[in-house]
């Protein structure tokens, strides 16, 4: 019995429709952002910050403005995007100057935002220094027991009344003397779960104690920003 053959014809039409469908399933819709740190355009529908580019919106949005805002946190240094955490889950975060916010979908108002333990990244390795190591109370400052760590009233007082456990989480370190990657110069710094007190003896009495520029210096590292 001979076998039917297609015709050339019809099989050069099935042949160029079958390519032209690949091709048309392969190609991208839209090439995204190679990074979070990328600029954006100025949307109206969302707080947008020309000095950095970035925009601010939704939960992160109303975080920062109830929070403390550009003094707290300072601007945004990325859009929204997805990361895995030290939790090992994976959020939706965005990185500020001074802080990570993490997205935290299965936590009950309030704390749907939560900030990030950037104080715990960047000391990671650091345990076997003689600031990090636990240590007894010291008379005339506050002690955690919890981390087995003293806070001067200086740094406490700051703790305490602009946002205390919840915004900063436990001290990691004793205070100790650290140069300054910004400015080349030494201060007397503490390293708590979710960032580093400054004191700057130089600056008027309400800015002397400064929080730390620790989501700058994480995306600094990863060759992000310069």
């Amino acid at each position: 019995m001979r076998t039917r053959q297609l015709p050339l014809l019809s099989f050069t039409l099935a042949l160029a429709l079958l390519v032209s469908v690949t091709v048309a399933n392969a190609a991208p819709s839209a090439a995204p952002s190679a990074l979070p740190t990328d600029p954006v355009p100025n949307p109206a529908s969302v707080l947008w910050f020309p000095q950095t580019q970035h925009t601010l919106r939704s939960a992160f949005r109303e975080y920062w403005t109830s929070q403390g805002g550009l003094v707290r946190f300072g601007y945004p240094l990325t859009e929204e995007f997805q990361e895995q955490s030290t939790d090992g889950n994976t959020y939706t975060v965005q990185y500020f100057e001074r802080a990570k916010f993490e997205f935290h979908a299965q936590n009950h108002a309030p704390y749907t935002v939560l900030l990030g333990l950037l104080g715990n990244v960047v000391t990671v390795g650091r345990g076997i220094e003689v600031g990090f190591q636990p240590t007894t109370a010291i008379n005339g400052q506050h002690y955690f027991p919890q981390s087995q760590h003293n806070v001067p009233e200086i740094f406490y007082h700051y703790w305490a009344t602009r946002g205390g456990l919840s915004v900063y989480g436990y001290p990691i370190s004793e205070p100790i003397i650290e140069r300054n990657a910004s400015d080349g110069r030494f201060y007397q710094v503490q390293y708590f779960e979710r960032n580093r007190f400054e004191y700057h003896p130089e600056l008027p009495t309400t800015y002397q104690v400064s929080l730390g520029l620790l989501g700058t210096q994480i995306l600094k590292a990863r060759g992000w920003i310069r």
